[in-house]
């Protein structure tokens, strides 16, 4: 995962979602998921539009 700051998140069963955010020098359009159980991050796609929250 290489998220600094402004990202977007959630949980949903057991799985956390993080979107966008800011790499500490650029916006980032990806997205990645974490199976809590097994701590392991998964790059789930672009996304269409950067995002900073």
């Amino acid at each position: 995962m290489n998220y600094e700051s402004y990202i977007s998140a959630c949980e949903i069963n057991g799985t956390i979602i993080v979107a966008g955010g800011s790499d500490g020098t650029s916006r980032l359009r990806t997205a990645e998921m974490n199976d809590i159980n097994k701590n392991q991050w998964t790059k789930i796609r672009l996304l269409y539009f950067f995002l900073i929250n």
